[in-house]
């Protein structure tokens, strides 16, 4: 098995910037060093065309990434320009930051006088978030994170139950929207 790194100027590292410039602006200061491999990635008997992964501290110290995608060049090279857009996209969603959380003033420290604050959640307990990236006290720099799927579902629980939760609904909504036909390749 062998591992490279991928040349600046290769068409994965164009479709790369192009999908950051267009979609991930909150990639622009993030360091993403593309890696192809010649090994096959099955999980769960699925073919993986990519993988995203945050930078290791030992990886980040000798190459300055703070994000890794691994193209697995033999389902890679069997995609069509469109499909190798939509993949390298999907592998970019993963790569993240974390955000502020939006906070409300609760009182005033009797000391300090400093307004005390506390972090807002929704109905559920889900923490809110501003729009103001997180970044590190001492670099400056942002703090990166993997974002995992939007959606977790079982195809046979969506055929048996419907669209029953907010995530599926989202989806849903997200396919409806779509001005494009489907992919010829996937139908």
């Amino acid at each position: 098995m062998a591992i490279w790194e991928l040349e600046q100027d290769s068409p994965a590292y164009q479709i790369a910037r192009e999908l950051i410039s267009r979609y991930h602006h909150h990639l622009a200061e993030a360091k993403i060093v593309l890696y192809a491999s010649d090994k096959n990635k099955v999980k769960c008997n699925k073919v993986t065309c990519a993988e995203a992964s945050k930078a290791s501290s030992k990886m980040k110290a000798s190459t300055n990434a703070d994000f890794t995608i691994t193209l697995f060049m033999t389902p890679w090279s069997d995609l069509n320009g469109d499909q190798k857009k939509a993949c390298m996209d999907h592998e970019l969603t993963h790569c993240g930051v974390h955000y502020e959380p939006v906070t409300e003033q609760v009182g005033t420290a009797r000391r300090s006088g400093r307004a005390r604050t506390k972090v807002v959640r929704d109905e559920y307990g889900r923490v809110q978030y501003t729009d103001t990236i997180k970044r590190d006290t001492e670099t400056g720099e942002p703090k990166w994170r993997l974002y995992p799927h939007d959606l977790e579902e079982f195809r046979d629980i969506v055929q048996r139950h419907g669209i029953w939760d907010e995530s599926i609904q989202s989806f849903k909504e997200a396919l409806d929207s779509r001005d494009q036909p489907v992919a010829e390749s996937v139908q």
